[in-house]
C-alpha cells in the first residue's frame, strides 16, 4: 500500500494533470478490489479443497476398514465361500473353501467353478439353473475335491450386478453335506430297525394268538368222548384262527409289495365290493352280523389294481366285524361324485376314542381303550393313498365308527361317461 502512496507522489510531481492523476487513482483502487476478490475466492477454493481432501481420506479410511471388515468375516466364516468372473472363472474364496477341497488358491483359482462339480448332470443343471434365474438357493450337487473324492454339497448363488445393470460374476456359498448325509443314514437304519422290530413284535402276536387258540381246540378235539357241539365249536375255532393267521400272512406279503408289482386293469368296484362282503359274511363269525348294502349303481369301473382293492375292503369290513365282539350291524354304501366313487362302511361297534382316530392306520397299533390292530388298516390306508384316493374316519365311543373311502375312477359309469378314456 505504501509503495502505491509513492507512486502516486512521483505521479503528482511529474506532468500529470489533476484529472489524469484521479483517474489513474480510480484504476489502481479497482483493480486493488480486484485482486482482493480473487485472492478471496482461491483461498475458498482452497478450503473447499482441503475440506474435500480430509473427506476422502475419512471416506477412504472407512472403505478400508470396511474391507478389512469384510475380509475378516470372508475368511473366518466355516462355510466356505467362493467369487467367480461373469464366465464362471473362480477368482477368490476362503479358507473353509480351500480346506473343504483340500487345496491351495493357487490350484483352483483362475479355473473354471465348474470343474469342481464332479456329477455332469449337476453341472448341466447348474448352467440351467442360472440361465432361468440370477440366483441359485440349495441346490444339492456331487462335488469332487482335490484327491478325487466325491461329496454330497449344497449350493446356493447369487448374481453380481455391474453399475449398468449387467452380470459382472457371481458369489456363492457351497456346504459339504457329507456327514448330514451319514447321519441321515444312521437315523433311516435306526428307524427301519426300530420299525422292523415293531413290525416282528406285531407279526408274532398277531400269529400266535390264532395259533393258540386252534392249538387249543385241536387238543380237545384229540378227546374220544367229545360232546357234539364242543366238537363243532372247536372245529370252528380252528378254521377262525387259521383263516386269522393266514390273513395275516397274506397282509404282510401285499405290505411288501409295491402297486407297480400288481397289474393295473379296469375293473367293476360294484363287483369287487359285493365279493368282499360276501367272504366277510362267509365267515364263521362267533357273533352274528347284520349286513346291508346300498349300491347306487349295479356297474361303477375304475382303474387300478383289483386284486388291492379288493383286499383293502376286505381288511375295511374285517376290522368293523371285529369292531363288533356282541354283533351288531355292519353297512356299505356306494356312490360316484365327480368322477370319484364314494364308499361309506358303517359299524355299530366299540367304536374308536378321539386320540387314537389318527393312529388306527399305524401297523399293529395298540391302543389303551381299543382292540389291537394288526396290519389290515394299514394296508388299506396305503392301497387307497396308491390309487391317489383318500381314507377318513369318524367315530364315537359305543356308537361306531364310519369309514369313508374316495377313489378316483380315471374310467366311466356304464351309459355316463365321465371324461376320461
Amino acid at each position: 500500500m505504501n509503495t502505491s502512496l509513492d507512486a502516486l507522489g512521483q505521479l503528482a510531481d511529474s506532468s500529470l494533470t489533476h484529472e489524469q492523476l484521479l483517474k489513474y487513482a480510480k484504476d489502481l483502487a479497482r483493480l486493488y478490489r480486484k485482486e482482493k476478490l480473487h485472492r478471496e475466492e482461491l483461498g475458498a477454493i482452497n478450503r473447499r479443497l482441503m475440506a474435500e481432501i480430509q473427506s476422502k481420506e475419512v471416506l477412504e479410511a472407512a472403505l478400508r476398514a470396511g474391507e478389512a471388515k469384510y475380509r475378516s468375516l470372508f475368511e473366518q466364516s466355516y462355510d466356505p465361500i467362493f467369487v467367480t468372473s461373469a464366465e464362471g472363472i473362480l477368482i477368490d474364496a476362503n479358507k473353509a473353501y480351500w480346506e473343504m477341497f483340500g487345496c491351495d488358491a493357487g490350484d483352483l483359482i483362475g479355473r473354471s467353478f465348474l470343474e469342481t462339480i464332479a456329477d455332469p448332470f449337476d453341472a448341466s443343471r447348474l448352467k440351467k439353473a442360472i440361465d432361468e434365474s440370477e440366483s441359485i438357493k440349495n441346490l444339492e450337487i456331487k462335488a469332487r475335491t482335490n484327491d478325487g473324492t466325491i461329496i454330497d454339497c449344497l449350493l446356493s448363488l447369487v448374481a453380481r450386478s455391474a453399475p449398468d445393470g449387467a452380470i459382472e460374476g457371481y458369489q456363492g456359498t457351497i456346504r459339504d453335506l457329507t456327514e448330514h448325509k451319514m447321519l441321515q443314514k444312521r437315523n433311516e437304519l435306526a428307524r427301519r430297525m426300530e420299525a422292523l422290530a415293531h413290525l416282528a413284535g406285531g407279526i408274532a402276536h398277531e400269529i400266535r394268538n390264532p395259533l393258540a387258540v386252534s392249538s387249543s381246540a385241536a387238543q380237545l378235539l384229540l378227546q374220544d368222548k367229545l360232546d357234539p357241539r364242543l366238537r363243532k365249536e372247536c372245529t370252528e375255532k380252528i378254521f377262525v384262527g387259521m383263516h386269522r393267521a393266514s390273513l395275516v400272512i397274506e397282509n404282510l406279503v401285499a405290505f411288501a409289495r409295491s402297486i407297480e408289482d400288481y397289474p393295473i386293469s379296469r375293473f367293476n368296484l360294484v363287483k369287487v365290493l359285493e365279493a368282499s362282503v360276501q367272504i366277510i359274511l362267509s365267515q364263521a363269525l362267533p357273533v352274528p352280523v347284520k349286513a346291508k348294502k346300498n349300491f347306487k349303481f349295479r356297474e361303477l369301473f375304475m382303474m387300478g389294481s383289483e386284486e388291492l382293492i379288493h383286499r383293502a375292503f376286505l381288511n375295511l369290513l374285517q376290522n368293523s366285524v371285529e369292531a363288533m365282539p356282541h354283533g351288531g350291524e355292519l353297512s356299505v354304501d356306494l356312490d360316484s361324485q365327480q368322477g370319484r366313487a364314494i364308499v361309506v362302511v358303517r359299524d355299530t361297534g366299540t367304536g374308536i376314542i378321539a386320540e387314537e382316530r389318527e393312529k388306527i392306520f399305524d401297523p399293529f397299533y395298540a391302543g389303551q381303550n381299543s382292540m389291537r390292530l394288526g396290519l389290515g388298516l394299514t394296508l388299506a390306508s396305503r392301497i387307497v393313498l396308491e390309487h391317489r384316493g383318500s381314507i377318513d374316519v369318524q367315530s364315537s365311543v359305543g356308537v361306531g365308527s364310519t369309514f369313508t373311502v374316495c377313489l378316483p375312477l380315471n374310467a366311466f359309469v356304464k351309459g355316463q361317461p365321465n371324461g376320461f378314456a
